[in-house]
């Protein structure tokens, strides 16, 4: 997409033609010698109840998901709602705590199981 703008100066005024396309809508030719970009990796899609870990937060367990856009994370003493893409999050296990793991305000077991591992292998 071409732009036309117009700029007042002391002298007069100017107009210039500018172009508006970023490198990110750039089509790659095949006669370039340079590579194509990457392409972007697809978002992780978390279910309700996966066990997760975050950078900032820790142990939590997702407890809302919003489609492709946000989870909201329980991580114990409170609820953070985390925007996509998730790249300080990563899923723990692949199975889905139980509805009686997650029963009442305390940290399931696996959860605790866990954070024990983690800690022994930190202290070693």
């Amino acid at each position: 997409m071409l732009l036309l703008c117009w700029y007042e100066t002391a002298a007069g005024g100017t107009l210039a033609l500018m172009n508006s396309a970023s490198a990110g809508n750039r089509r790659h030719l095949p006669s370039s010698p340079f590579k194509p970009p990457p392409e972007a990796p697809p978002v992780e899609r978390f279910e309700m109840n996966d066990l997760v870990t975050h950078d900032k937060y820790g142990l939590g367990h997702v407890v809302l998901v919003e489609g492709d856009t946000a989870v909201v994370v329980n991580f114990s003493p409170m609820r953070v709602r985390i925007t996509a893409p998730f790249a300080r999050m990563t899923r723990l296990l692949a199975e889905r705590l139980s509805a009686k793991a997650l029963a009442g305000h305390r940290r399931p077991a696996t959860a605790v199981a866990i954070s024990r591992m983690v800690s022994v292998t930190w202290a070693r």
